[in-house]
């Protein structure tokens, strides 16, 4: 009897399971893409995306449609299948995409409806083609600016991948650029007045940025790095050794401090972007120096590399590769959320300091947060505060300053609770477990005070929900002598 019930339960079983291998909802799979990106000189200001893929039917009833988030730069978006134009349908803004603000704010999501259903276990080849507008010589998107991805229809029970497992990806430009991404690089070859770059992406890869210009490359090894320089004019073999050795010492400190990059063996590049190329960003800082997950953009229309001084700027300029070189880890490597350039660039500027301080070019730890608190005042004279956990996008870049200069403090206010070797292991530990994936201020106290073995509730409530700084860290640090407004 006991052999009989355990024979109809696994039939059971095995029934359940064969009926489980179809989706009982709407569904497909993306059996191939290919994405074409094409600048060409006849189009300045203007790259042309295109994406082709082969969808599959793989639910249990015919597939109406799809949907396409896109970047909301995307211009002139057009949907065709089997040379038959698709109309696209924005969804009203109730029917947004639900998830963090931050990609509500950099993508725009289309209902993309079949001119007849595709049955089910049919194929069917989809073009997805749009502009994306550029400032100049060369350009640069960042994953969230250029790339897009299908969803499923937005009904119950319904499947569908973002991206094929394997993404072929090809780049033309003009014969005289260069291209990186992310992804492996298969190859470039010339057609006529073109060069055409191809790259593969896997389903696992992040930071699909695209980088291109008219670039002269010169290749330093230093301390066993390869540093490539794209410029658009030579630099003298000097000042381009001098600038690699000066990234590779900073690198090093970062991966001992903070764990490996992104591809710890590979090379880091840095790329001449003139401000007048970038597209408006209210919200960043310092236009003449950015980075990008295999390196830095930099403006040497602004800065002087032989002097190592920003001509214009007043700033460093090795002062300001290290903090480019820190968002390696704290904006590519993992991601905030929310992504709106706090705590991110606080722990940057907190690992610029560290790194300033081995290497013997900072100054007096008090002396350096006593101005910290009078650049915050300042900037409270300007914006009224809103407390850190309090912004919500949209924010703008005079919101925003005196928040990141807040965050900063926090990290040192941190530091000196909780000891340096504990805090930087917990931002290690922190960094390198969301590898690929997103943190946010929860994480860091979780990693904190795991490593410390303290309770920071009422500190991080403090610091992140009230305005102000905490009186016992401002009469510590605060000089009497307020900042000159500049």
């Amino acid at each position: 009897m006991m052999h009989r019930i355990a024979t109809a339960i696994l039939m059971a079983v095995a029934i359940l399971t064969m009926a489980c291998a179809v989706p009982f909802g709407p569904s497909y799979t993306i059996e191939r893409q290919h994405i074409l990106v094409t600048y060409t000189p006849q189009t300045p200001g203007r790259v042309h995306v295109s994406s082709t893929y082969r969808l599959k039917n793989t639910g249990e009833r015919d597939l109406s449609g799809v949907r396409a988030v896109l970047p909301l730069g995307a211009q002139n978006l057009r949907v065709t299948t089997k040379g038959a134009a698709l109309t696209p349908a924005r969804p009203e803004p109730a029917l947004r995409e639900k998830g963090p603000a931050e990609k509500q704010e950099t993508s725009a999501i289309f209902s993309l409806p079949f001119v007849a259903p595709l049955p089910r276990k049919a194929e069917l080849e989809l073009t997805l083609e749009f502009d994306l507008e550029t400032h100049g010589g060369a350009f640069y998107f960042a994953d969230r600016d250029w790339n897009f991805e299908l969803r499923p229809p937005d009904v119950p029970l319904a499947r569908g991948a973002p991206r094929a497992d394997k993404t072929d990806f090809t780049v033309r430009v003009p014969e005289n650029y260069r291209v990186l991404s992310g992804g492996i690089s298969r190859g470039d070859k010339r057609r006529g007045a073109e060069r055409e770059f191809r790259f593969r992406f896997s389903e696992n890869d992040f930071n699909l940025f695209l980088l291109a210009g008219p670039y002269l490359e010169q290749k330093i090894r230093a301390e066993g790095t390869t540093i490539i320089l794209w410029t658009l004019k030579p630099l003298p073999p000097g000042e381009a050794q001098r600038a690699a050795e000066r990234i590779t010492q900073t690198t090093r400190f970062y991966e001992d401090a903070l764990g490996p990059r992104i591809h710890p063996r590979g090379p880091l590049w840095v790329a001449d972007f003139p401000t007048s190329w970038r597209p408006a960003q209210p919200a960043v800082e310092m236009a003449f120096m950015s980075s990008f997950p295999q390196g830095a953009l930099i403006n040497l229309e602004q800065i002087n590399l032989d002097r190592f001084r920003a001509s214009t700027t007043g700033l460093n300029l090795s002062a300001s590769l290290d903090l480019a070189l820190a968002e390696l880890w704290f904006s590519h490597l993992a991601t905030p959320d929310p992504d709106i350039g706090v705590l991110n660039l606080a722990l940057s500027a907190y690992a610029q300091r560290l790194a300033r301080e081995a290497q013997g070019a900072a100054s007096e730890r008090r002396a350096f947060l006593s101005e910290e608190i009078a650049r915050f005042d300042v900037l409270l004279g300007v914006t009224k505060e809103t407390p850190i956990l309090s912004l919500q996008l949209p924010v703008s870049a005079v919101q925003l300053r005196p928040a990141r200069q807040k965050a900063i403090l926090f990290l040192f206010a941190i530091e000196e609770k909780v000891g340096k070797k504990n805090l930087l292991a917990a931002v290690k530990r922190m960094i390198q477990a969301m590898r690929g994936s997103t943190y946010g201020w929860n994480e860091l106290r979780s990693a904190v005070e795991d490593e410390s073995a303290q309770d920071l509730a009422s500190m991080f409530r403090a610091w992140l929900s009230e305005p102000g700084i905490p009186a016992a860290f401002r009469a510590h640090y605060a000089d009497q002598k307020p900042l000159e407004r500049k």
